[in-house]
């Protein structure tokens, strides 16, 4: 049977003469794809969804019941590999980002074990370089008494005796701390330096104590000042 209200929906259609194929308002928007409110978390009465499509799309339970929370993974296990030292503000660093990119806890053990190996490579490499650097040292011409005519010292011996003089009268407890965990007392050019300056303290130590005496050889050569060496 035709009513009357189909009359008002066609002087209401574009000029164009396509009013005969325009769509009705229960077609005006298309279905949403199966599975899509699930995924993006629109609601299930959306414009052209049906009562049945709603019942359908949605799961077990109902569409506006929250999805389960996934159950957070714990770290609590992790082990360090023996020898690694790693603070506990670095570990728990560590752990967060583990739990935010949902690393597994056996995955996130390997890559722990694999950091343990990346520090003990590094570790080792370092100490055969600070080996290699006392070989160095101990090989070094001007150290061994090999340039002796250039001013070096007449054996390893004697170097190593001037550097601990000098160690012995300026090297406080941290700076031997400092050298001995870093390795740089190993280093051929610092252990040179050092040597060269306890061989200087020793010389000022020899003439500074025979001030005044007849074997001094700058009171000779400085006969007219007295003053300077204290006899004034």
């Amino acid at each position: 049977m035709v009513d009357g209200s189909a009359a008002p929906a066609e002087t209401a259609a574009p000029t164009t003469g396509a009013a005969s194929t325009a769509p009705t308002t229960a077609t005006t928007q298309p279905a949403s794809p199966a599975g899509e409110t699930l995924l993006t978390g629109a609601a299930t009465d959306a414009p052209g969804q049906g009562a049945g499509e709603a019942a359908t799309a949605a799961p077990e339970g109902g569409a506006g019941d929250p999805a389960p929370a996934a159950e957070a993974i714990s770290y609590d296990g992790l082990k360090l590999p023996e020898g690694l030292e790693v603070h506990a503000e670095t570990l728990d660093a560590a752990k967060a980002i583990f739990g935010e990119l949902k690393i597994p806890a056996d995955k996130a053990q390997k890559l722990v074990d694999l950091h343990g190996k990346l520090q003990a490579a590094q570790a080792e490499a370092w100490s055969q370089t600070v080996q290699s650097w006392a070989a160095e040292a101990k090989a070094d011409p001007f150290l061994s008494g090999k340039q002796i005519l250039e001013g070096g010292f007449t054996s390893f011996q004697e170097a190593q005796t001037a550097a601990a003089r000098f160690m012995a009268r300026f090297g406080t407890p941290e700076l031997r701390q400092a050298l001995d965990s870093m390795g740089l007392g190993n280093h051929p050019e610092l252990f040179k330096a050092v040597a060269k300056a306890g061989r200087e303290l020793a010389q000022d130590q020899v003439l500074t104590g025979a001030a005044g005496t007849a074997g001094n050889p700058l009171r000779a050569r400085y006969p007219n000042s007295p003053q300077l060496f204290g006899e004034a």
